[in-house]
């Protein structure tokens, strides 16, 4: 089922821009909700396959054993995407200049069904440009879409099947 999707989305980010030539606009807002439905649907997968509370200390342990900078360093790209989502910000009080400990805590008191809850409040553009740079990423221009999925969802599922 869940290969289904990713095939599904793959040909729609794929065809799309190719059927609607004419309609770009349009042929771009789907292209996006396209893009944002695969990544969402890999996303939501694979927190519901994986033990969360493993996933959750996993998450936890690696952040411990970041010094301050290199914390800094992370967060700092991840807030590029993170300031783009203002539920999400709002929801966990997130700025800029989170410390190691605040996100930490974060992290400490969240469920599976609030993460789920997340994954659905970012903006499809933002989803969208994190697959489209997943899929881009550093030799992987001439990989076949289906590597390149692949790739993209061990980037996107952590320490215990890839390296975020």
């Amino acid at each position: 089922m869940r290969k289904n999707i990713y095939i599904i989305g793959a040909f729609l980010l794929c065809a799309c821009p190719a059927a609607m030539a004419g309609e770009r606009s349009a042929a771009d807002g789907m292209q996006t909700k396209a893009a944002a439905m695969v990544a969402r649907s890999a996303m939501k997968g694979m927190l519901m396959q994986q033990d969360f509370q493993s996933l959750k200390n996993n998450k936890l342990a690696e952040l411990s054993r970041m010094d301050e900078a290199a914390f800094r360093a992370d967060y700092a790209r991840g807030w590029e995407n993170l300031k783009k989502c203002p539920a999400l910000v709002s929801k966990y009080r997130l700025r800029a200049d989170l410390s190691k400990k605040e996100a930490a805590a974060i992290i400490g008191r969240l469920t599976r069904g609030e993460c789920l809850d997340a994954i659905d409040r970012v903006p499809d553009e933002v989803l969208a440009d994190l697959l489209r740079q997943g899929l881009a990423g550093a030799g992987q221009q001439d990989a076949p879409l289906s590597e390149k999925i692949a790739v993209f969802m061990k980037s996107a599922s952590g320490p215990e099947t890839g390296k975020k």
